[in-house]
């Protein structure tokens, strides 16, 4: 049984199925934003104009007729320029037509969109396939996943027991997908 569920795990976590559910969605949304403007003359509507971004890509991702307070597209906004740099280093760069301007935060907005999503998603799939209350279960799951891919995650390195792996299999399978990222990174 165990077999059966880390492998419904890994398939629905494979790269190409978090790319299609998820990563083509995210881009798709920002490449459809268009504007007659993109550089605006003030505070304002630079403001503006992220927020309404931030709404837009919004309800795309979750529908149409989905729809963000405004106050609340600010603060997420705001909450991912300043993980990004800060938030007025950022806005006076993109008044002035620096570092991409404001092409380049709407860019910004959306990688989070993507990243967020993708992590949300990871957590779903383990919390949906895997009873984080069941440990026997999880250190079998761990006891399948080293000898499938334990060889190939550090060659040569002595890894952790399946019990060790069971008390952080979540962090386990994240971090799994990370690499896989990663390496696709490298080679595309």
């Amino acid at each position: 049984m165990s077999r059966a569920i880390l492998r419904q795990i890994m398939s629905k976590l494979h790269i190409d199925v978090i790319s299609r559910e998820i990563e083509r969605k995210h881009r798709t949304i920002r490449e459809s934003w268009t504007v007659k403007n993109y550089h605006p003359s003030s505070y304002e509507d630079a403001h503006e104009y992220l927020t309404k971004y931030y709404r837009y890509h919004y309800s795309r991702w979750l529908g149409v007729g989905m729809t963000l307070p405004e106050d609340v597209a600010y603060s997420e906004v705001r909450r991912i320029l300043e993980s990004k740099g800060g938030y007025v280093p950022n806005l006076k760069n993109a008044l002035r037509g620096w570092r991409g301007g404001m092409i380049e935060l709407i860019n910004i907005i959306a990688q989070e969109f993507e990243k967020e999503s993708a992590e949300k998603y990871v957590r779903y799939v383990i919390g949906t396939h895997v009873n984080p209350l069941d440990y026997n279960l999880k250190v079998e799951l761990a006891r399948q996943y080293l000898e499938t891919y334990g060889r190939h995650i550090l060659p040569g390195e002595e890894l952790m027991n399946p019990h060790e792996l069971a008390a952080n299999f979540d962090a386990v399978i994240k971090h799994h997908v990370d690499l896989v990222n990663q390496y696709r990174n490298i080679v595309q």
